[in-house]
């Protein structure tokens, strides 16, 4: 028990030094940078983890559950062939990102003229900003991809701080560096350039550093002549819907909304997703267990991890929620005055929505390494479904920002409440906080 114990806490130390840069990352750029410019700023780096999404073919879950399973030992699983994880992490992401380029560059004319009555066109992309978009999209996949290494050979806090910490940090450095630079001319395509500059050189050095040690990874990948799991597309869909669960409010409010007004959102959003840490850090420590226990065959081991990563989550959950109510109007006070009504609303919907995701945290990681990505993929459309409606609909309405977090929060609700069920009703596993309080076994007994 102390062995755990101390182990919780060092991860969570770890992870809230994590989130906490990605938080004070953003909200740093907030304060140094013009509220125009940040909301210029918020809305492309969106478009970027999105277009991240989409190239990467949600290649990394599926690497991940195959190279832990073979780590395992399970001899009916032969992970993959070094082959086939380079072209699903650098030749395939490389190739869509170029051909999505290629079609935005080509229709941007048209693009602008169609939408030229929404505040998204006063940001004014050009070629080489969308050339830096893609650069900087599959650079982000690569690094991730570089973390799930790491995290199968057992290193845990490095590629946690490579992978969630690493690009936004890089962003606030960016940032920071063209302040210095240009000061009085500072604008989105330099801080993209550096960025760039920035990711490529971390993609080497951890590449070099990775691949020196040929004996560590090659436990990693199947050999000639083994057969392996085939990729499943659903990967892809879960990886994208996920990617759009987090950023589609922030995609859409920039055709609705103004930068300044997408800004002050995001600053909000930032502050209320701080209560999700919880959640980010119990799938991390259990996702290798969970696709461990799913090629063992053993659903005990499955629920026993999602009961570990609920006992992580629920005190933090509490604490963080309190703590997120305190900063938020100390905040917004320096960023554009004292908060009036609108922003209390618009902040509790979306902590409410933080609460839920971590309600329900063992809901995806538990889907995608235990066999039930095409379900995971399922219920986050039907969640973004719901969201583009509600949108739509409190769209002519004078709610603002407000519609944002009502629809946000509500697909929040939607997906995580039909996905726990699915899982229970196929897996027979409690991925809630409600597993605190039974014991049942699972699928496979």
């Amino acid at each position: 028990m102390g062995k755990r114990l101390k182990a919780g806490l060092t991860l969570y130390i770890v992870r809230g030094t994590v989130v906490g840069s990605n938080f004070a990352s953003m909200i740093l750029l907030a304060f140094v940078l013009p509220l125009h410019i940040y909301g210029s700023v918020v809305l492309t780096w969106s478009v970027i983890l999105l277009l991240s999404a989409i190239g990467g073919l949600g290649a990394g879950a599926y690497i991940l559950r195959e190279m832990s399973a073979r780590v395992e030992g399970n001899k009916s699983v032969s992970g993959i062939s070094f082959s086939t994880a380079i072209s699903l992490t650098v030749i395939w992401p490389l190739i869509i990102i170029l051909l999505i380029m290629i079609g935005v560059a080509a229709g941007l004319p048209i693009f602008k003229e169609i939408f030229e009555d929404f505040s998204i066109a006063n940001f004014n992309y050009k070629i080489s900003d969308l050339a830096l978009i893609c650069l900087i999209s599959w650079l982000i996949n690569i690094i991730s991809h570089l973390a799930n290494m790491m995290r199968v050979q057992g290193k845990i806090i490095t590629p946690m701080v490579l992978r969630d910490s690493g690009p936004q940090l890089m962003l606030l450095i960016g940032a920071v560096v063209t302040l210095a630079i240009w000061p009085n001319n500072v604008t989105v395509t330099k801080i993209l350039a550096i960025y760039a500059t920035m990711a490529t050189s971390i993609v080497i050095l951890t590449s070099c550093s990775i691949f020196l040690r040929s004996r560590a990874i090659s436990v990693l990948f199947a050999h000639r002549g083994e057969t392996s799991n085939k990729f499943n597309l659903s990967f892809w869909g879960v990886s994208v819907t996920g990617t759009a669960w987090n950023n589609a409010d922030i995609i859409i409010g920039g055709f609705l909304f103004s930068p300044e007004a997408i800004g002050i959102y995001q600053i909000i959003k930032r502050v209320a997703n701080l209560a999700s840490m919880p959640q980010i850090v119990a799938n991390w420590a259990i996702v290798v267990s969970l696709s461990r226990s799913h090629a063992a065959r053993d659903s005990n081991r499955i629920q026993n991890s999602l009961r570990q990563g609920a006992k992580l989550s629920f005190v933090p959950l509490l604490v963080l929620s309190i703590c997120c109510s305190v900063i938020i109007p100390i905040v917004l006070s320096y960023i554009k005055g004292p908060m009036i009504v609108g922003d209390w609303v618009v902040f509790s919907l979306l902590l409410l929505g933080s609460i839920l995701n971590v309600g329900f945290g063992g809901n995806f990681v538990a889907a995608t390494q235990c066999g039930m990505e095409a379900e995971a993929f399922r219920s986050r459309i039907w969640g973004l479904i719901v969201l583009f409606m509600i949108i739509y609909v409190l769209s002519f309405t004078r709610l603002g920002i407000s519609s944002l977090s009502i629809a946000n929060f509500t697909m929040a609700f939607i997906s995580n409440t039909s996905l726990w069920w699915l899982l229970k009703q196929k897996l027979n596993v409690d991925t809630s906080f409600m597993c605190l309080l039974h014991r049942k076994k699972g699928f496979y007994d």
